[in-house]
């Protein structure tokens, strides 16, 4: 799961530097206030980079050490269960983020 949790937080990481500096350039150009949530996603993705870090940290520190009790073992299992889950959190408010504005322009076009 530790795994998993790194190459899903990866990715969102990846696909954020990707895309943010896309939609920050697309903003741009909308000459009005962005939402709170899409300024906080803008001003911290370069940050995410950390995210991943985490369970991989913890499952490489759990697997490598002999000394590791069997209570911080069911701890990171925890951990890396919690980093999945908030990686899809992530994902879906960063979509949420990037895409609100976009559709807020459009139903006030109407």
């Amino acid at each position: 799961m530790a795994v998993l949790s790194t190459v899903l937080l990866s990715l969102v990481v990846g696909a954020a530097f990707y895309a943010v500096p896309i939609f920050q350039t697309l903003f741009e150009g909308f000459e009005v206030e962005l939402p709170l949530k899409t300024r906080f996603v803008m001003a911290s993705y370069q940050y995410w980079i950390i995210f991943p870090l985490i369970p991989l940290f913890v499952s490489v520190k759990t697997y490598t050490s002999r000394a590791i009790s069997s209570e911080f073992s069911r701890y990171a299992g925890a951990l890396s269960i919690s980093a999945f889950f908030f990686a899809c959190v992530l994902i879906a408010f960063t979509i949420s983020a990037l895409y609100g504005p976009i559709y807020d322009l459009s139903s006030h076009g109407r």
